[in-house]
Order: C-alpha cells, then sequence, then structure tokens
C-alpha cells in the first residue's frame, strides 16, 4: 500500500491506497481445493492456471495458498520461471535452492593427477607423489614401469641433438595416460585417468620452469623441493568437458528429473506438499522437459503442482503443456476477466465509502476489459491523479475525463512520471536483473544518492514487493515495460554495472554466477568479457545437459568476437561454430547443425585450419548419414579420415569411419560395414583405449546379429561387457547387456536372456536411467511372452508403458502397445488387442518410427487373420512389406513375407503364396530366423499337398524326427491329420496341444486341441 494525496476542497490529504481484498473466482478456487484433497490423499495431481497478463492468476495461487498453505498443514514450496534466464533447470532449482543441501545436477566434471613422478637423467625415480584418489600400489607399478624402460626414456627425453629436439611427451598406461614434460637434466611424468584438459601440459610446464630456477643443473634442487613440487600437482583440480559423443540427452534428463522428484518426495513423506510454480512459460527447455515428467510422476505422492502461464507465449513448455493436456496428466484452469459486479465489488473495497456511478465503473471494466491488474492500477493513477477525490461524504469522481491508459507501458510511464529522478534510476536498473533480484544488486547502482530510499519509493509506489529476502517487480508487465523504456546507452551501461558487480561480489567462485556474468556482459559493450564469459558459460550449460542454453551463449560469444579489432588469445569463431553445429545435432536439429558445419568448412578452407576442417568435415558426414543424405555424408567422412591420416589423428579418424560404417549399415552393405568397424577396432587396440574397443565391438556385434551370426554377436558383446565391467562404465555395461539380451533372444537361449535383461534392469533402475530400465522390461517382457508366462510379461511390458509415458517417450509407446497387443491376441483378449495395435499404430505415424511402424502393422495383421479379417490383414501386410523393404530389415521382412504367403493361401491365391513363401524362406536362412524356415517349410508342405498329399506327408513325417519343440512336433501332427486324416497324428496332435495350452495359456493352442477333438474321434479319459 502506498500513500497517495487526493484533492478535498483545495486541501491536500493523505489516502492510504489499500490493496483491495480478493473477490470472485470461487469456481477456480473450488477447482484447486479439490484437487489438493486428491494430492493429501496420496493421489498426486498438476494444475495450470492460465490467462492473459494481468488477469490475476498470481493473485489465485497466492489466495489459494494462504488458505491452504501452512495454515491448512501444507508445506508451500515455491519456484518460478524468469523472463530471458540462461540458468539451466532454472524453474527446478529456483524452487529447490532452499531445501536441498545438494546441487540438482553437477554441471563440471573435473580430473586431477593421481600420481606425479620426477626422473633423473638416468631414468630413475627422484620423487613420487599420490593423490588421496591414487594409491601407493599405482605409483609403484607405474615408477616399476618407467624404472623398467629407463634407456627408453632416457634415449627419448636426454640423449638429443640440435637435429634431434622434443621426444616422446605422453604415454598410455592402462586405462591411464602419462603426460611427460621434459626440464633441464630431470623429467616429471604424471598419470591421470579421465578427461584431459588443455591446461594441465601449462601446469606441468610451469612447474619444471620454476625447479629450474631453483639453481643451474642439478644442484639447486633438493628432494624435499621436488616433493613440494609435486604434491602442488596432485592437488591441482582441472575442469574438463563432458564428453557428448554418445550421449542419450532424454535419458540424462529423466535422470535428473528423477533425482528432482525424489527430492519433492522426499520433502512430501515429512508434510503435505503445494509447489508452486509461477510463470512457466519462460521456462528454458531442460526445465520444460522436468516439468512433463513431474506432471507424469506425481500421482503417486502427496503433493500438488500448481502452475501459472500465458496462454500464447511461444515458448518450449507449450508443447508440453498440450500433450499433458492431450494425455490427461494436466487439468487447466482458465482465469478470465472478471464482471462488472466484481469490478464494482474492487472498486468499493479500495474507496470504502464512495460516490462513484455505477455508469462510470461499468465503463472503467470495459475499458479496461475486465483486467484486474489493469483494473486496480488505474484506480490508483486516478487517485494520485487527484481524478477520485476526497470528500465529506467519502470518495468521489472529481474528473470525469480521466484518461484510462491503454496499455502496461503507459500505466507504468505514467506511474514513473510522478517519481524522482534516483527512484526512477533503480527502476529501470533494477528492471535489467530480471523480475527477482537480491536488494544488494539493485543497490550496486552508482548514479543514484540514496539507494535505500529510492527502493522504499518504489515499494510505496506499488511497483516493488519483498517476497522471501528479495525484491520483486509486483507484475512482469511492470519490468517488461521500465526495461522496454531504456535507452540503449543506458541499457548497455546498466548491464556493464551489474556484470562488474557480480565480478566483485563473487571474485571468489565466478562459476557460481557464470550465467549472470555471461548474461549481462553481452548486453554490454563490454565485448572482450562477453566473449570470454559467454563461451565459459556456453561449455558450463553443456556439463549440465543444456546445449540449448549452450547454443544460446555461444551465438552471443561469436557475436561479441565479431566486435573486437584484436582476437583475445585462443579466440577461435571456428570452433565455436563447431561446438553449435555439435550441441544442434545433439537435439536432433540436424538441417541446423548442417548448416552450422557448412559455416565452418567456408571459413576453414580459407583460413587453412586443416584440424578444423577435419572435424566439421566428421560432424557433417555424421549429420548426413542420419538424414539420410548417403553419399553425401560418404563424401565429407573420407574427407575427414584423410586430413586426420595426415595429422596422426587417431581419434578422428575412428570417429569418422565409424559415420561411414553406418552409412553401409543402414544401406545393407554389411561386409563394408564391416570392414569399417573393423579398422575402428584396430585402431583403437593400438591406442589402448579400451572403452572404443567396446564401442567397435558392439558395433560388429549389431552386424553379427543382423546377418544371423549369433555366435559371433554373442562373443563380441561379452568381449564389450568385459571391458565395461573392467572401466566400471555403467552406461556400457547397459549396452553391452541389452546387446547379449538380444542375441541370446534370438538363440533361443532364453535363460541368459532373462539374466540379461534383469541385469540391465537393475544397472538402469541404480542409475535412475528411465530409458534403458524402459528397454530392459520391454525385453524383459518379450521372453516371458515367449515362454508363455503371460502374466509376468504383462506387467513387465505394462511397467514400460507406464515408464515410456511418464518419460513422454513416444518411441518407446507403440512397442510397449505391441506386445501388449501380441499378449492379449494370445490370450484371446481381442478387443483388448485391438485397441492396444491400433493405438500403437497411430502414434507410430505420428512420430514417423518406421520400425515400430512395421511391426504394429504386422502384428495388427495377425489380429486381422485369427478374425478373418483378410482384406484388413492385407492392407497391413503390404505396408508392412513395402516399410520392411526400406529398411531393408532383412529379420522382419521375412516373418511379414511369410505371413502373406500364409494368407494367401487361406485366400486360395497359391501361385502368389508359393512365391512369397520361398522369398521368405530365402531370407530367413540368410539371417537364420529358425522359426520363420519351419514356417516356411510347413507352408510349402501345405502348397504340396493341394497336388501329391502323400508326399506331402511323408515330408511333414521326415520333419517330425527333427522337430525341437513340442510346438514345432503338435504343429506336424496337426498338419498331417488334416492332410491324411491319420487318427494317430490327430491323437498325438491333441494330446501335445493339450499339454501345450495346461502350461501356456495359448488361446490356439486351446483351439488346435478342441479343432483335432471335434473331428469325430473320442478321446480316452
Amino acid at each position: 500500500m502506498c500513500d497517495v494525496f487526493a484533492l478535498n476542497g483545495g486541501i491536500l490529504e493523505a489516502f492510504e491506497f489499500r490493496e483491495p481484498r480478493f473477490v470472485g473466482r470461487t469456481a477456480e478456487l473450488d477447482t484447486l481445493t479439490r484437487h489438493l484433497g486428491e494430492a493429501l490423499s496420496g493421489r498426486g495431481r498438476t494444475l495450470i492456471v492460465t490467462g492473459e497478463p494481468g488477469m490475476g492468476k498470481s493473485r489465485l495461487v497466492r489466495e489459494f495458498l494462504r488458505k491452504h498453505g501452512e495454515e491448512g498443514g501444507c508445506l508451500v514450496i515455491n519456484g518460478a520461471a524468469l523472463a530471458d534466464s540462461a540458468h539451466p533447470f532454472q524453474l527446478f532449482s529456483s524452487a529447490l535452492r532452499e531445501t536441498t543441501a545438494a546441487p540438482l545436477f553437477q554441471e563440471t566434471e573435473f580430473v586431477s593427477f593421481s600420481t606425479v613422478l620426477a626422473l633423473d637423467g638416468q631414468g630413475r625415480v627422484l620423487a613420487c607423489v599420490t593423490s588421496k584418489t591414487g594409491s601407493d600400489f599405482e605409483a609403484g607399478r607405474l615408477a616399476k614401469m618407467i624404472s623398467g624402460v629407463q634407456d627408453f626414456v632416457c634415449d627419448s627425453f636426454f640423449k638429443q641433438t640440435p637435429e634431434k629436439k622434443g621426444g616422446l611427451d605422453r604415454l598410455e598406461y592402462g586405462d591411464a595416460k602419462v603426460l611427460m614434460e621434459r626440464g633441464d637434466g630431470f623429467v616429471i611424468c604424471a598419470l591421470f585417468k579421465g578427461g584431459e584438459n588443455p591446461e594441465m601440459r601449462e601446469h606441468l610446464r610451469r612447474t619444471v620452469r620454476e625447479m629450474e630456477a631453483l639453481g643451474g643443473g642439478e644442484g639447486g634442487r633438493t628432494v624435499y623441493s621436488l616433493q613440494s613440487a609435486l604434491t602442488h600437482l596432485v592437488d591441482l583440480r582441472m575442469k574438463v568437458r563432458r564428453d557428448l559423443e554418445r550421449v542419450n540427452l532424454d535419458a540424462e534428463r529423466n535422470r535428473i528429473s528423477g533425482e528432482i522428484l525424489k527430492a519433492l518426495s522426499r520433502i512430501a513423506d515429512d508434510k503435505p506438499l503445494i509447489l508452486a510454480l509461477e510463470d512457466v512459460h519462460w521456462a528454458d527447455e531442460s526445465s520444460a522437459f522436468v516439468f512433463n515428467y513431474l506432471c507424469r510422476n506425481a500421482r503417486r505422492e502427496k503433493m500438488l503442482v500448481v502452475a501459472t502461464s500465458r496462454p500464447r507465449e511461444n515458448s518450449p513448455i507449450q508443447g508440453v503443456v498440450r500433450g499433458l493436456l492431450d494425455d490427461g496428466m494436466l487439468t487447466e484452469i482458465e482465469v478470465r476477466e472478471l464482471g462488472v459486479g466484481l469490478a464494482a465489488d474492487i472498486v468499493n473495497d479500495i474507496f470504502q465509502e464512495n460516490s462513484i456511478p455505477r455508469s462510470f465503473i461499468e465503463e472503467l471494466s470495459k475499458r479496461c476489459e475486465g483486467n484486474p491488474l489493469f483494473l486496480i492500477e488505474t484506480l490508483r493513477q486516478m487517485a494520485a491523479d487527484g481524478a477520485i477525490a476526497s470528500g465529506g461524504e467519502g470518495h468521489h469522481l472529481a474528473k470525469e475525463g480521466f484518461a484510462i491508459p491503454g496499455t502496461a507501458g503507459e500505466m507504468v510511464k505514467r506511474r514513473l512520471e510522478s517519481l524522482d529522478p534516483d527512484a526512477m534510476a533503480v527502476a529501470e536498473y533494477a528492471s535489467c536483473i530480471g523480475r527477482v533480484f537480491e536488494v544488494n544488486a539493485a543497490l550496486s547502482i552508482q548514479s543514484i544518492r540514496d539507494g535505500p530510499l529510492a527502493l522504499k519509493r518504489l515499494r510505496d509506489s506499488g511497483l516493488l514487493v519483498k517476497r522471501g529476502g528479495k525484491m520483486e517487480f509486483a507484475h512482469e508487465l511492470f519490468r517488461e515495460a521500465i526495461y522496454g523504456g531504456i535507452g540503449e546507452r543506458w541499457r548497455l551501461a546498466y548491464h556493464r554495472a551489474l556484470g562488474e558487480y557480480y565480478e566483485r561480489a563473487h571474485a571468489d567462485d565466478l562459476d557460481a554466477v557464470l550465467y549472470d556474468l555471461a548474461s549481462h556482459f553481452s548486453r554490454s559493450a563490454c565485448h572482450e568479457k562477453a566473449y570470454d564469459y559467454c563461451t565459459r558459460a556456453a561449455e558450463k550449460a553443456e556439463g549440465a545437459y543444456a546445449p540449448e542454453q549452450a547454443i544460446a551463449f555461444f551465438e552471443a560469444s561469436l557475436r561479441s568476437l565479431g566486435t573486437l579489432r584484436e582476437k583475445p588469445k585462443g579466440a577461435d569463431p571456428g570452433r565455436i561454430r563447431l561446438r553449435i553445429g555439435q550441441d544442434l545435432q545433439l537435439i536432433g536439429q540436424l538441417d541446423k547443425a548442417e548448416a552450422s558445419y557448412r559455416a565452418v568448412i567456408e571459413a576453414s578452407s580459407a583460413d587453412g585450419d586443416k584440424g578444423l576442417l577435419a572435424d566439421a568435415y566428421s560432424g557433417l558426414g555424421n549429420v548426413l548419414c542420419h538424414k539420410p543424405e548417403y553419399e553425401t555424408a560418404l563424401d565429407f567422412s573420407q574427407k575427414a579420415i584423410a586430413i586426420y591420416k595426415k595429422r596422426d589423428d587417431n581419434i578422428g579418424v575412428f570417429k569418422a569411419m565409424g559415420s561411414i560404417g553406418y552409412v553401409h549399415y543402414y544401406r545393407g552393405e554389411y561386409d563394408k560395414a564391416m570392414e569399417c568397424f573393423d579398422a575402428q577396432l584396430a585402431l583403437a587396440e593400438k591406442d589402448g583405449d579400451k572403452l572404443r574397443v567396446g564401442r567397435a565391438l558392439s558395433d560388429m556385434g549389431g552386424i553379427y546379429w543382423d546377418t544371423g551370426r549369433y555366435e559371433e554377436a554373442m562373443e563380441n558383446n561379452m568381449r564389450y561387457l568385459a571391458i565395461a565391467e573392467d572401466l566400471g562404465d555403467k552406461h556400457a555395461m547397459k549396452d553391452a547387456l541389452s546387446g547379449i539380451a538380444n542375441v541370446s533372444f534370438y538363440q533361443k537361449d532364453y535363460a541368459l536372456s532373462l539374466e540379461s535383461y534383469k541385469r540391465l534392469v537393475d544397472l538402469a533402475s541404480d542409475s535412475n536411467d528411465l530409458f534403458m530400465r524402459g528397454l530392459g522390461l520391454i525385453g524383459l517382457g518379450a521372453t516371458n511372452e515367449v515362454l508363455g508366462n503371460y502374466v509376468e510379461a504383462k506387467a513387465c511390458i505394462r511397467e514400460s508403458l507406464s515408464l515410456s509415458r511418464t518419460m513422454s517417450y513416444k518411441q518407446g509407446i507403440p512397442y510397449a502397445l505391441i506386445y501388449l497387443g501380441r499378449i492379449d491376441t494370445s490370450l484371446g483378449n481381442y478387443n483388448e488387442a485391438r485397441k492396444s495395435l491400433e493405438e500403437a499404430v497411430k502414434i507410430a505415424r505420428a512420430t514417423e518410427t518406421v520400425r515400430s511402424l512395421n511391426f504394429a502393422l504386422s502384428t495388427l495383421a495377425n489380429l486381422n487373420k485369427r478374425l478373418n479379417e483378410y482384406d484388413a490383414a492385407a492392407q497391413n501386410l503390404e505396408e508392412a512389406i513395402r516399410l520392411a523393404r526400406e529398411l531393408d530389415h532383412k529379420h522382419v521382412l521375412c516373418e511379414n513375407l511369410w505371413q502373406m504367403a500364409d494368407l494367401r493361401f487361406n485366400r486360395g491365391r497359391y501361385g502368389d503364396s508359393e512365391a512369397l513363401n520361398a522369398e521368405a524362406e530365402s531370407i530367413a536362412t540368410e539371417v537364420k530366423r529358425d522359426q520363420i524356415i519351419f514356417n516356411c517349410r510347413i507352408l510349402s508342405l501345405k502348397l504340396l499337398a493341394l497336388t501329391d498329399k502323400w508326399a506331402a506327408a511323408s515330408s511333414l513325417r521326415a520333419m517330425l524326427e527333427s522337430a525341437k519343440e513340442d510346438k514345432e512336433a503338435a504343429t506336424i501332427h496337426y498338419e498331417i491329420s488334416l492332410i491324411t486324416g491319420e487318427e494317430s497324428h490327430r491323437r498325438a496332435g491333441h494330446e501335445l496341444f493339450s499339454k501345450l495350452y495346461a502350461k501356456t495359456p495359448n488361446i490356439l493352442f486351446k483351439e488346435r486341441a478342441e479343432e483335432l477333438r471335434s473331428k469325430g474321434w473320442e478321446v480316452e479319459k
């Protein structure tokens, strides 16, 4: 509230402008209260309050929280998305900052030297220091290894001539690396594991120079001084860029989202929780991802999530909100304009004794379009201007022709006109920080005399409010209008001053405010600092799995760099463009990634940076491989390899070779793909890079699997798993286990398949990897389905489906629905099966996931056939076959072809059936699909029986001798009985199908047993 002065007979009287009481919105409050009741019973709910700016969304939520927060026994946690915020996961980090001790995620990875040695001119160990994370055993082994090759070390470092300079500077030592730096008569060797920081080499050089400065030759150095220098080296912690090469962005964000939900769940265990999230329309992409996750997973918590949002803002969260509303995971409460009656209530509450005409209130409500913020602020301004005055009979309308502001900008402009210059300057300065700001940051402005007084005046005017130890603009519309009205020169100066304030206030830990520094300096004229901080902020955002923010910072860095006449040391616009391309590729924006890589190529061709050019060629080749534009992808990848080989860059060759391998793989050129992956394997083994060895083995295993060479596929995946376990790399372990489980499934080693999938699920659960957990559950379900364990299968598939819906993983949902359809078809639940399969087809079409669409169509066709819907079955199979041919997916194609051949046989189109069946058997033999080979042979003998029953029956009897399973034997007995009518085969078939049905409740087994029973003979009791 504030003091304004109303005119009364020429005398100024103080009038305390009262914030009106909350009026109306009864239905909206009832909806919030009802959902809170459900949340308190353990059925968490999520709601979003939408409405135009100023319509009262925040006021509605505050009123609800006032009634049902602390007084109602609930804990309230508030969070807000801020316009132009560059902080990853900002919406939730702001909410949880005060309630969780640990950070939500680790943005930065660090590397340290674990062991450092100093060797003399003969290669002998002078001193050795091991960090806390290292071990004496490791240090001893390294020292022994170095001593054992001291002649080699001596030759490499000390026996040099003017013509022979330099020498060895690094070694591979198991899964670790050793950097070496030579000094005057000594060498320092430093061992580390993980990523490499360019500063590591510089630290070694600096230490060598310091040791040399102690005295000429070796005389000035002592063991003590060496130990001291080496101890300094092992105490260093250096940042490394997080390896995003094979990162699954959604999986990482799901992991982070899961941790956030766990934190909220722990809080809700102690006390029912209301999480209030304001202005989510400004949420960054990472926050939008968490919001989606939270809305889909809060339903088992004593938690109510209430968000506010403008409906027409173009932001990342809008698509998320639409999807949640469509899926029934979010309830919308729309806040509309107030009617005239409620507008009158507001007027009467502010001016409790008044004679303001009803006609004026109606006109005011109409002009303000029922927007309560505009209505209240207009009344405030009218009181300040004397348009509403106080008299003997209370407040009355003193000026009939008061001009009602038409926009927020006009309204704020009038308010600011009544302020003194200091208050106006502070308002502008604070608007450059954001809607919410720390008081000390706002008081860092240098151009005013009394900052606290200026802030008080802004509070008194109603522009600012104080909440939770911070100040904020009473409404974002105020901040927007003030910021938009600042002249360009002052805006640049304000942002620079704020950047310099953060530098002073956080001099000991600039990384903590790196995003703020980058944001402010990028909006100032201080371009060198803008370049530096934006580049560092982009790298930090990459480490937080927020490539969208990283791209924005990198682009700001480029703009600043382009304004500088003299480029800072190490500045490389090409490298920045390359990083932008890599981040665009990570979020799936392939067209933009391609454009970025091409820009790098054009610039690099001119300035001759061959390393950068090769990286751009390699990145572009990989993008084009996935677009897919195979020929061009091959061309650029080969160009990259040519440069990498000249530079002895084996890692670069490995990456580019992988793109070429996948081009051949996607085109079905398995021999050529295998040559590429084999070459990758040789490179990785030569470099001792175990993880890349494993990746090459995995890719080779994929080709072995596709071509039916299951034993080789299993061997490769087992080797990959052993490497992953040795490295302790859980991501690689999950990858390898997935391959082992898949191969063993096709080998019909179901015990190993179940074991591997269970282990995969457990590993994924430990690391909160919902993606891999869902994949493992699908595999468990599929394996149990084959074994006839339908109850277990269905439980696994349903949990996988729930996870996919939780993650909004549209590609995973169809597979789960397909397996549910398969199981329900086997159980005879045809209506449920149709519902699942038709939904799977619909989603697969919408998401353009061709493999899942193929699978769904094929499975739906099988259901159609069971229900004698032959035309629908044929239509679905025709599309499935076309898709399988386009993908060159032979495992699926042979099954689709056999299904169509069987359908044609049932329809009496025997010529078509024979041709399709022959092609299916040929492909199935190539990829070793034993079950399809068996099905094709049965069908071929059914076709033979049309012309020669006894020859067909004789061949079927011969097949009995090699039948591997009861199901195969039962099928053969069944077909012989149909061809010959022989009672012995009828009895044998009946017994086997009955036995199979007793073990596995597959409706087909029951139908076959009943069919054989009904052929005119009596089964013995």
